[in-house]
């Protein structure tokens, strides 16, 4: 899906130019995924990973991206977003269990109104909410959320290694946390490390006014 969008966004931003005109494609795609995840709700598991099931997430992900950069909101008005985002977030992760197919998850709801807050929690994040409160000693964290989309895209390159080494040594079960810790630690390091050489260095040239 990653791959689709980073195709497809660019060619969709030259076909619409105006960002006004750019939010009905991405409207589109909000009102298509609870359709497509109700309609395949029993066809696992493109239920959940089909492209339409998935793109509202990368929709409302644009539009909070959007609203940051264009809209000007009171810091009273972010703060609200934070809380009702994160309310909302962990209602739907507690009291939603999408394989009954009842409630919310019947009709395929449940996945936009998770998205819908975490876009309100962007929201606030992304225009400064809470960087004049951030607790001492979290700095390694906050340094592993930077970092965390390049996480995701690497771990499996240090979970493929480390399950193939596992299966050849075959330790002890007592060891089992320990490898995962390593693994953890190792899939951490790889993604900070392209995040730090590669990512971050050419997201700042290609932002530059100078390039």
């Amino acid at each position: 899906m990653e791959e689709a969008f980073y195709v497809l966004f660019p060619v969709a931003c030259l076909i619409f130019r105006r960002e006004q005109v750019l939010l009905l494609p991405l409207l589109c795609l909000i009102i298509a995924g609870p359709i497509n995840r109700t309609l395949l709700a029993d066809q696992d598991p493109w239920g959940d990973y089909a492209y339409l099931s998935c793109m509202d997430g990368v929709a409302f992900g644009c539009i909070a991206a959007l609203a940051c950069v264009r809209q000007r909101l009171s810091r009273r008005t972010l703060r609200i977003a934070l809380v009702l985002g994160a309310t909302v977030t962990s209602l739907v992760i507690v009291l939603c269990n999408e394989d009954t197919h009842s409630g919310l998850s019947r009709f395929g709801l449940n996945v936009t109104v998770l998205e819908a807050g975490i876009a309100l929690m962007l929201l606030a994040f992304g225009s400064g909410v809470g960087n004049g409160a951030l607790s001492r000693g979290t700095h390694w964290l906050r340094v592993i959320g930077h970092s965390s989309y390049e996480i995701y895209l690497f771990h499996m390159l240090v979970v493929l290694g480390l399950m193939g080494l596992f299966k050849w040594i075959q330790p002890p079960t007592t060891m089992i946390a320990v490898w995962y810790v390593e693994m953890l630690l190792l899939s951490v390091f790889l993604g900070y490390t392209v995040s730090a050489s590669y990512s971050e260095p050419l997201n700042r040239r290609l932002r530059s006014p100078h390039r």
